[in-house]
């Protein structure tokens, strides 16, 4: 089940990194994804094509999501994962997490994990910015959520096309 799923992942990344034209020549959005563990569901979108399922809720929240080698505050599970691409602007992920631990805690260890493999960061308040190895720019957004806990959003752009 878990590699079904996986490839099925695999070949929704690999059509998020296609161009799609309108008849006019002009950019159309290609591919829509959106996954939220709190319920399950998936939405993929392709010209023409509109797919809605569910997985088991727990299987996004325990992804191994990650940039460049750094994964996410141990412990963290991820809420909801967008991605778009084909809309002329390059393509975009959007990824919504919750962490055990206090902001500082949480900020920190990004930035060290971060500094450990070579990563300039830029950090303003509580939101770390850089770029990953392939250029893609990257925003780390991060919010007090309660005591010991963290909501954080990650947003990745790929500007290339």
């Amino acid at each position: 089940m878990v590699a079904r799923v996986l490839l099925v992942l695999s070949i929704c990344g690999a059509l998020a990194a296609c161009d799609v034209a309108t008849r006019d020549g002009n950019a159309a959005e290609a591919v829509a994804i959106s996954a939220n563990s709190v319920n399950g569901n998936v939405s993929v979108k392709l010209p023409g094509i509109a797919i809605q399922t569910s997985l088991p809720s727990g299987m996004l929240k325990s992804s191994g999501f990650e940039i460049d080698g750094v994964k996410l505050f141990p412990g963290s599970k991820i809420e909801s994962m967008n991605v778009r691409a084909g809309t002329g602007d390059g393509a975009k992920v959007d990824v919504a997490f919750s962490a055990p631990g206090e902001i500082d805690a949480v900020r920190k260890w990004f930035a060290d994990a971060f500094a450990s493999r070579k990563i300039a960061l830029t950090t303003t308040g509580n939101a770390l910015s850089g770029s990953t190895g392939e250029g893609n720019g990257f925003t780390i957004a991060l919010d007090p959520a309660g005591t010991g806990a963290t909501k954080g959003t990650i947003a990745i752009t790929d500007t290339s096309k």
